[in-house]
């Protein structure tokens, strides 16, 4: 025969973040794959699938792994890893398992006390009587199944024997839908007990025996027992070390470094307060969002305590430091040499301005908004001495203004609030 295999999956990327203590990690430019998330470049489990997911879970390191789909191993390796058994020659008993993600059961190992055919079902249960069930079913396979077992077991019990190390058999049966299901087996059965294949389950189990786990990918949640006196926890039901794959082809496993997320630094920059971080900024004046602030600078119009929330690509959020702002002068830009006043600031649109000059040059007046447009002008061609005048300026809305006073190529500005 000649095979012809497919390509290996392109290698994949991600990135990832730490939020103070998640870790939020995701795949770059992710496909309709199953995407396995791991601790270790080893690990035999996954701690999430998907291709954008979070963990509190973080390593040293702050290094995670991810590959595109997985293979697995599912129920115990041998039927020696509970100590009782038997041979028997089952007719509808059954599985239970759930899955997480579509996978196919590519194969099982099984104990045969006597050879024959078996039919085993994957199946959904459809409802529930006193007496039965009913199921549909969606894959099934018919085994023709010799005697692993060196002295045949044709009628019920045959023990444990450790001589008889099973064979592994080729299912493929896909369960392409997630939730529960059952592995249902049959064995065909001859004119007696004596020509019925046979197979092996264990029993006498003592402890917690159910969910057998691969996480994220499929469990084995239990069976049909339903005699009295009996519980499914001791009893282990004839598939072994069982080979389930997600279907897709698996990619190599890639690291994925995980980066902490910055904490934004507020500071004061002449009337304006910047983010260090530049997207993402949501403004607040006394711990109540500002509507609209959302770039990384803002000029305050009132007194208060200032921060900035941010919210990064990830939904990490990150709360600045605080900043008492009070409206006064801007310091580096007030000459005190002028010996400027405007008061009483805040006023409501009329107040009393006042400095001095020493050499004669021509004086401009401007009061100019925050958004730059000019609303009082003035002009005094060359001025000398002292200027003290009343200043009214109307009509204009409730907010803070500049007072921009220009003389012998010298500026002097004053922030001005005006309340009405």
């Amino acid at each position: 025969a000649t095979i012809i295999t497919a390509p290996k999956p392109a290698a994949i990327s991600g990135i990832g973040e730490i939020c103070t203590t998640t870790a939020f990690l995701r795949v770059n430019t992710p496909d309709a794959s199953n995407y396995f998330w791991y601790a270790t470049p080893s690990a035999s489990s996954s701690f999430a699938v998907g291709a954008n997911v979070n963990t509190d879970i973080i390593p040293a390191d702050k290094t995670f792994y991810v590959a595109k789909e997985a293979r697995a191993s599912l129920g115990p390796l041998n039927k020696l890893v509970f100590p009782q058994g038997g041979y028997n020659s089952f007719y509808y008993n059954y599985v239970k398992f759930n899955n997480k993600v579509p996978i196919v059961i590519e194969t099982a190992k099984l104990y045969i006390g006597n050879p024959g055919k078996i039919t085993i079902i994957a199946a959904d249960i459809t409802s529930t009587t006193s007496t039965g069930f009913n199921y549909h079913e969606f894959a099934s396979i018919v085994l023709d199944a010799y005697a692993t077992n060196p002295t045949l077991v044709s009628g019920g019990n045959g023990g444990n024997p450790a001589n008889d190390t099973g064979a592994v058999y080729y299912l493929n049966l896909p369960v392409t839908s997630v939730g529960d299901h059952i592995l249902l087996i049959k064995c065909d059965r001859g004119t007696g007990r004596t020509d019925s294949a046979s197979i092996f389950r264990n029993n006498g189990i003592t402890g917690a025996t159910y969910p057998i786990s691969v996480p994220n990918i499929a469990s084995i949640t239990g069976n049909s027992v339903n005699q009295a006196g009996f519980t499914e926890a001791q009893f282990y039901y004839f598939y072994y070390d069982m080979r389930i794959n997600t279907v897709g082809c698996i990619s190599d496993r890639v690291p994925v470094v995980a980066v902490t997320a910055p904490t934004p630094v507020i500071s004061q920059v002449a009337d304006s307060l910047v983010s260090s971080i530049a997207n993402g900024n949501q403004w607040y004046l006394n711990d109540t969002a500002i509507n609209g602030a959302v770039t990384n600078h803002f000029k305050p119009t009132k007194a208060g305590t200032y921060k900035a929330i941010v919210t990064d690509a990830f939904g990490c959020q990150k709360i600045s430091n605080t900043i008492a702002f009070t409206v006064t002068a801007i310091p580096e830009l007030v000459a005190q040499e002028i010996k400027l006043k405007v008061s009483p600031n805040p006023n409501n649109g009329v107040f009393n301005l006042s400095f001095e000059v020493t050499t004669k040059a021509d004086l401009s007046i401007d009061i100019i908004s925050s958004s730059g447009q000019r609303v009082y002008n003035s002009t005094y061609p060359n001025f000398t001495g002292k200027f003290s005048k009343q200043i009214s300026v109307d009509p204009v809305s409730s907010a803070f203004y500049v007072l921009k006073i220009q003389h012998n190529k010298k500026t002097y500005l004053q922030k001005i609030i005006i309340e009405r």
